[in-house]
C-alpha cells in the first residue's frame, strides 16, 4: 500500500490562535496511479473550545464543534501527529492534529468524494459511490449530525462529485453522474 504524507497549515480566524501545523499519512487502499483517488478537504472554522477539553482523541466526534478540517476519499486508515493508527473509513475529521473517524465510516472499495458542512444545522454532508456509511445502507450520500451518520432522502442513483449548501434555506445542491435523485 502506498503511504502519503499530507502537510497542512490551518491558520487559525481568532487573533488569540496561532497557526497550527499538522501532518497525516493516509493509507491507500488503491494503487495511485491507476486509480480516481480524490481527496477533498474543506476548512471548517467554528467555536466550540469546550468541546475539545470533553474529547479524547480516539472516540468519534461531533463535526463542526471547533475548528475542524474534514476529509474524504478511498482509504481505511490515518496517523495523525500523534503517531497512533486509527481506523477510519473513507471520512473523517482532523482536529489539532489527531485524526477522528466519523461515526463507523463509509464501505469500502466505494470512494467520498465530496463534503459540504451546513452551519445552520451543525450538519455535514458526505457524498460519494457508496452504499453503506456508519454500517447502514444510503444511496450515496450521508449526513452527519450529532455524532451519527444517516440517509438523507432517497439520495441518487449514480456517484456524487460535489455538494454545496445553500445557508440561508439548508437546501443541498448535488453533482456528478446521476439520472435520478
Amino acid at each position: 500500500p502506498a503511504f502519503y504524507l499530507l502537510s497542512l497549515r490551518i491558520a487559525a480566524l481568532q487573533e488569540s490562535r496561532s497557526p497550527l501545523d499538522v501532518a497525516f499519512n493516509i493509507r491507500m487502499q488503491r494503487r495511485p496511479l491507476f486509480s480516481s483517488v480524490f481527496i477533498r478537504m474543506m476548512l471548517t472554522l467554528c467555536l466550540g473550545p469546550s468541546y475539545l477539553e470533553s474529547s479524547s482523541p480516539s472516540a468519534p466526534s461531533t463535526p463542526a464543534s471547533m475548528e475542524a478540517l474534514y476529509f474524504v476519499g478511498s482509504f481505511s486508515s490515518s496517523t495523525g501527529v500523534d503517531n497512533v493508527l486509527r481506523n477510519i473509513s473513507g471520512v473523517g475529521e482532523l482536529i489539532n492534529g489527531i485524526c477522528r473517524p466519523l461515526g463507523l465510516g463509509v464501505q469500502l472499495p466505494a470512494e467520498a468524494l465530496a463534503v459540504a458542512y451546513d452551519s445552520a444545522r451543525t450538519a455535514l454532508y458526505v457524498g460519494g459511490s457508496f452504499h453503506f456509511a456508519n454500517g447502514a445502507e444510503v444511496t450515496r450520500i450521508t449526513m452527519v449530525a450529532n455524532g451519527s451518520m444517516r440517509e438523507v432522502d432517497k439520495g441518487v442513483s449514480n456517484s456524487i462529485y460535489a455538494l454545496a449548501v445553500h445557508e440561508p434555506t439548508g437546501t443541498v445542491y448535488m453533482g456528478g453522474v446521476f439520472l435520478d435523485a
